[in-house]
């Protein structure tokens, strides 16, 4: 991968030491380069170089050997999806990743649930909204998404007391048919550490 302007002429972009190869997939208006590259076992990862030329890795969800980046914001946030494959399955899991929030999992992040399986984000805009793909059992379907702000239980993005008193309303165990917008650890309960992420994220 590389990069190219007329100051400096053509740049390697930095990849992990164990990338047999590597090409940029995105540049936003800060000069963030998203590049995808593949490693040695022939799995593939993704890496944001930063403008002053800092590599940050993208971690894949957990159980994932492999992913791909798609889309690039001018945040610096990315979308992509995970790939597993079991015989002759193949498992494919979208994501979002910020410096902030780490790689997250689109499904369980959004604001919005849909009820389908996304597997294939295909843009996003600075405002993390995201375009995404998925399958409903009988045809191919397209939504339009945002993962949830930490701390923000009503989805408007801001976190105020009206996020806090959600969090008061909600609290205790997490019902079993899901919807706990408040549990932001995913502890499977509304207690003070949800309560406290409201607090760090007041704004």
């Amino acid at each position: 991968a590389f990069v190219f302007n007329e100051k400096d002429g053509m740049q390697p972009l930095p990849v992990p030491s164990d990338a047999t190869s590597s090409a940029a997939m995105a540049i936003n208006d800060a000069g963030m380069i998203l590049v995808s590259f593949i490693r040695e076992d022939l799995n593939s990862g993704m890496v944001v170089v930063m403008p002053d030329g800092r590599m940050v890795e993208i971690p894949l969800l957990e159980g994932f050997p492999t992913g791909g980046p798609i889309a690039l914001n001018n945040l610096g946030h990315v979308v992509g999806a995970n790939v597993l494959v079991i015989g002759s399955e193949e498992i494919v899991s979208a994501f979002y990743w910020s410096q902030e929030t780490g790689t997250i999992q689109l499904d369980e992040a959004i604001t919005n649930q849909l009820p389908w399986t996304i597997f294939n984000p295909v843009a996003i805009n600075d405002a993390d909204e995201i375009i995404v793909h998925g399958f409903n059992g009988n045809n191919e379907v397209s939504s339009f998404v945002r993962p949830a702000l930490s701390g923000d239980v009503n989805g408007d993005r801001i976190v105020n007391i009206i996020d806090l008193l959600g969090v008061v309303s909600a609290w205790g165990p997490c019902p079993v048919s899901g919807g706990c917008h408040a549990d932001f650890d995913g502890g499977g309960a509304v207690n003070i550490l949800d309560l406290l992420t409201v607090v760090a994220n007041w704004g």
